[in-house]
């Protein structure tokens, strides 16, 4: 109901744009929650339109195709998506670029990010941090790279995190979720 009614809000060019900022967050939710290859084609065609038009989606919205273009078995897609983030901070955006570099096996660009949550200066003085779902995904991960230092990086990276609370009890799926 949601993608045929923003075929509508297309046709009509509401709001003076035919890719309004907000309509585009639910297309992309919506398809994340459909999750098929028909979903992911349908909002391809919707990023690459309003892009096109010079309209650069929302971070939120952005998050849900990249995360969707993982889920689709296209980590290259979701990373050329979230390059268009200004903010590569955000819970978000970091947890699907991680996923989406150890799916490619871009392990050696995935610490540094994840060393990353423990250096962020943040001004509201709250704790960086990132859902323990995907923690779980690159320990997994990690442990099928055969280059051991890595790897041994990775999980002290990762014991640090944990005792000092930069895990979050959420999934990354609640973060994108959250209303």
């Amino acid at each position: 109901e949601v993608l045929d009614t923003f075929d509508i809000i297309r046709s009509r060019q509401l709001q003076g744009s035919r890719y309004p900022k907000h309509s585009i967050i639910l297309v992309f939710a919506a398809c994340y929650k459909l999750n098929t290859p028909e979903s992911f084609e349908y909002a391809k065609k919707v990023w690459h339109g309003a892009v096109e038009a010079g309209h650069m989606p929302l971070r939120r919205a952005t998050t849900f195709m990249a995360y969707l273009a993982l889920n689709q078995n296209m980590p290259h897609i979701s990373l050329e998506v979230l390059a268009t983030v200004k903010g590569q901070n955000y819970v978000s955006v970091r947890a699907i670029k991680c996923l989406a570099l150890a799916k490619m096996k871009r392990f050696d660009d995935v610490v540094p990010i994840v060393r990353g949550i423990l250096e962020q200066a943040n001004p509201m003085n709250t704790k960086q941090t990132i859902p323990k779902d995907v923690i779980e995904i690159l320990q997994k991960e990690f442990a099928e790279n055969n280059d051991k230092d890595l790897k041994v990086d990775f999980d002290k990276v990762v014991g640090f995190l944990s005792n000092h609370g930069h895990i979050a009890d959420q999934t990354l799926e609640d973060v994108l979720c959250t209303e």
